[in-house]
């Protein structure tokens, strides 16, 4: 049995290994127990066990263990994530928007670049499984996002991944029809600071807000608790909320639109060229569009996206 100060071991450690995840609770010089779980298998073979504080620690199996309950704890939490019930409602919300958002996308290039003619149907038809797929993994990598921090932080991410979903739209359609420039896939992401801003006004908060919105506004107004009120009541604040929301939101989707589908622009670029062509009427231009589109994503997040999300 060999020995190692509190002190020499932390810094072994530390040095050694990058995910000390459980340091959090430890003071300066001191080791947490949990920490031997984390000593590089290096350190273990050199030193099987150690001892501080008067205590004897088996370094070998305190690693095991919590290696053990690290595994459990992450195939637990993809587990839920991927479960059945969840995955399918995933589905209903991906294949239900994804059947409105292109047509979205396109009206608002052609709200943006006059003389353009096009067949909807053609256009849109052709990029709808792709808009699922993407979708799909927009839903997926946000929730990880909600179930462990704030669901105004997965609007967030929600925006940023929308914002590619967005992306692979536009710029299908920008190719297609020869609007902008340097127009290529690798700009998906294009302007994810505009699209982070946009959904968490637009869907953040008709999601986070209506039901406060239908207790403190609507209830006094209408204090009725039968069934058809409430449902009314529900509804009336979440498509109030929905187009307050979109219409605040939309100059950020007009100008992440502008970068994707010209991506020799920045973002100070694409407000500039939005206000040189329109006008200050660049921040709701198109809007109805998206109210309309924005309704429909929000009626699917109370019926898809918010049984997912709730009592996980």
């Amino acid at each position: 049995q060999r020995s190692l100060s509190n002190n020499l071991l932390a810094q072994v450690a530390i040095c050694s290994h990058t995910t000390l995840v459980e340091r959090r609770n430890t003071d300066k010089l001191g080791l947490n127990p949990k920490e031997l779980a984390y000593i590089p298998t290096a350190v273990v073979a050199t030193f099987p066990s150690v001892t501080f504080s008067g205590r004897r620690y088996d370094t070998q199996a305190s690693m095991m263990e919590n290696a053990q309950s690290l595994r459990y704890r992450v195939s637990l939490g993809l587990g839920r994530q991927f479960d059945t019930r969840r995955q399918t409602l995933f589905a209903g919300y991906s294949i239900g928007v994804s059947l409105f958002s292109p047509v979205m996308n396109l009206y608002q290039i052609r709200m943006m670049n006059s003389g353009l003619k096009f067949s909807y149907l053609r256009l849109c038809s052709s990029i709808l499984p792709h808009q699922i797929a993407l979708r799909m993994a927009q839903v997926n990598l946000s929730t990880p996002v909600k179930d462990h921090m704030n669901p105004w932080l997965a609007f967030a991410a929600l925006g940023v991944l929308q914002g590619a979903v967005y992306g692979h739209a536009n710029i299908s359609f920008a190719r297609k029809l020869g609007v902008g420039e340097v127009v290529t896939m690798s700009g998906i992401f294009r302007g994810s600071i505009f699209a982070c801003l946009r959904d968490i006004i637009s869907q953040g908060g008709p999601f986070m807000l209506s039901h406060r919105f239908s207790e403190n506004v609507l209830d006094p107004v209408l204090p009725s608790a039968d069934p058809s009120t409430q449902t009314f009541k529900h509804w009336s604040s979440v498509t109030g909320i929905s187009i307050v929301a979109t219409y605040i939101s939309h100059g950020f989707h007009v100008c992440q639109t502008a970068m994707q589908t010209d991506q020799s622009l920045s973002y100070i670029g694409s407000i500039k060229q939005c206000y040189r062509r329109h006008g200050i009427i660049f921040l709701w231009k198109g809007a109805e569009a998206r109210v309309g589109l924005l309704l429909i994503t929000n009626i699917f997040n109370e019926i898809f996206l918010k049984p997912a999300w709730e009592n996980r």
